[in-house]
């Protein structure tokens, strides 16, 4: 079993709910909430939706939607807004977590 599906079997049926309902998002809708965000957080969350959500997809299937913030470095990554931001993009606590100490995210 891989880290991905190890980690979201030990959810609580929330959070794996949580999960699905953000597989369904688009990436305008994704663009939308995360224009929501303050600037300063926003280019750290974009490029973890990024890995999470778009990453996986072949060229022909390809959304450049967050290609712009791909550019950005992310040297100083502020951790407990990063947190904040990925939880209200709609990601379980424990999740966010995770994914704003992942090293994909940097």
């Amino acid at each position: 079993m891989n880290r991905k599906k190890s980690h979201q079997s030990k959810l609580s049926p929330e959070d794996q709910s949580k999960l699905r309902a953000m597989r369904s998002r688009g990436p305008e809708e994704w663009m939308e909430m995360l224009n929501a965000l303050p600037e300063t957080i926003r280019q750290f969350a974009a490029r973890i939706i990024w890995w999470d959500w778009f990453a996986t997809r072949t060229v022909a299937e390809r959304w450049p939607h967050l290609d712009s913030y791909l550019k950005f470095t992310t040297e100083e990554c502020p951790y407990a807004p990063l947190v904040e931001a990925l939880e209200t993009l709609g990601y379980p606590t424990r999740t966010a977590l995770t994914r704003a100490d992942d090293p994909r995210s940097k």
